[in-house]
């Protein structure tokens, strides 16, 4: 995804059961970074959802964002797997909702 000025993919109110996988966050379709102000994935107040993935083609791959993966507001049972990131993005597991799973 790109040209994206906020946050990239939302799950809220109740999401159950999505995967995102197999994303270029934050690049341009020629592989350059193009910064997105936020996050790539944000999960609030849902649950069992799987980001990324231990297969090559399942993973994620964010580029210039502030947070990579957020997860807030009563969220659980999510999965953050095998998703690669730049230096500049991280992993953002708000309290006190830590039971999700990040691996």
């Amino acid at each position: 995804m790109f040209g994206v000025s906020t946050d990239c993919v939302t799950l809220s109110n109740g999401a159950t059961g999505n995967a995102v996988q197999g994303n270029f966050f934050g690049t341009r379709p020629d592989g350059s970074p193009l910064e997105v102000k936020n996050a790539a994935v944000v999960i609030s107040n849902s649950s069992n959802n799987i980001v990324g993935g231990m297969v090559p083609g399942a993973r994620n791959t964010i580029y210039w964002a502030r947070y990579g993966v957020i997860l807030e507001n009563g969220s659980s049972n999510n999965q953050v797997q095998a998703t690669t990131s730049d230096c500049r993005s991280t992993a953002r597991i708000l309290p006190p909702y830590l039971p999700s799973k990040a691996s």
